[in-house]
């Protein structure tokens, strides 16, 4: 997963990844390369234990699987820190790490935190 500070919605493009899902009324996209895609399915994501995100667009075929950065700042009060080697989201009343990511050829890619992948939920964004 990708953290993108300018997408507007959480994106995947596999139906594998997604807890849950539901049809939904057509979502025109548009791709950073003018193509405009529609998105029909929304669902829930499990990227690991302490880091679900709901309401994540099914876009099929896409190369790149993203979360917005606005849309954890702005709905649910995370603080985001990016340095030039990493990427911080903090719980901002509790500053407790929720996931960091690492500069991959200029992109965050986020990062599971060990031991985290078999107990249960304990954030869940929606």
């Amino acid at each position: 997963m990708i953290l993108d500070s300018s997408v507007i919605d959480h994106i995947n493009s596999s139906l594998e990844n997604f807890a849950t899902y539901r049809i939904i009324p057509d979502i025109p996209i548009k791709l950073p390369n003018g193509t405009i895609v529609y998105a029909n399915i929304k669902g829930t994501f499990i990227f690991f234990i302490t880091f679900i995100l709901h309401n994540v667009l099914y876009i099929p075929g896409f190369n790149f699987n993203l979360i917005s950065g606005s849309q954890l700042a702005i709905k649910f009060g995370c603080f985001i820190r990016f340095t030039d080697q990493i990427c911080e989201i903090q719980d901002n009343h509790t500053m407790r790490m929720i996931v960091f990511a690492k500069i991959h050829h200029i992109l965050y890619v986020l990062e599971n935190p060990k031991g985290q992948e078999n107990t249960l939920p304990q954030l869940q964004f929606q």
